[in-house]
């Protein structure tokens, strides 16, 4: 699956910025956007926001995603298959233009996968966010570099590193401190002058 994602509609989201890019870049995350509101919808009565408000907007969602994708003509592609259980393959491609040949392609294959969209991400590295095909469902990063290096630098690790110095270092740096003024003072204090009775007392 991640292969003919990556040639039907991957290459097309990571290629060059274009208004085809951005049109279907629309219609993947209204497909994502449309998988969130429906969870949210399956919740229990009281949790999560209100149900009449989700539905209204998976409304407006849907019909901008029905005007979007009608723009194409779709036609019914029968092949011989040869399966031992199977004759014939029908498939429904889009009819397009040669101008619109890599859209039509990347929308035909996204809606015949439509239950698949909420994989289609981009890497979650703020310096990569590439888009990419999540083979699990916890998957954030399009290669493991990207995972180690966003462990070592990203944004959660200074959040941690910043914890970690408020919590343990700077207390201790604080002690240091205090330590070195109180030395400093010892340092700097005058010597205290003997009194003449002390002085009458030696002699």
């Amino acid at each position: 699956m991640a292969k003919w994602a990556d040639v039907n509609i991957l290459q097309l989201l990571n290629g060059k910025l274009s208004p085809t890019a951005e049109r279907v870049t629309w219609i993947v995350e209204a497909c994502q956007r449309v998988i969130r509101l429906d969870q949210d919808m399956k919740l229990p009565p009281g949790l999560g926001q209100d149900k009449k408000a989700l539905d209204a907007e998976i409304g407006e969602i849907m019909e901008e995603l029905y005007a979007r994708v009608s723009k194409f003509r779709c036609a019914p592609l029968v092949l011989y298959c040869g399966e031992p259980d199977q004759c014939f393959d029908v498939q429904y491609r889009f009819v397009v233009t040669k101008e619109t040949a890599s859209e039509g392609g990347a929308v035909a294959w996204l809606v015949e996968h439509i239950d698949t969209a909420h994989r289609i991400r981009r890497c979650h590295r703020l310096q990569c966010r590439k888009w990419f095909f999540a083979i699990t469902d916890r998957q954030k990063y399009c290669t493991d570099h990207c995972r180690k290096t966003d462990a070592q630098q990203g944004p959660e690790f200074r959040k941690r590193r910043a914890e970690y110095m408020r919590e343990r270092y700077r207390p201790t740096q604080k002690e240091r401190d205090a330590k070195i003024d109180a030395q400093a003072m010892i340092g700097t204090a005058k010597p205290k002058r003997k009194s003449r009775r002390q002085g009458n007392a030696k002699s």
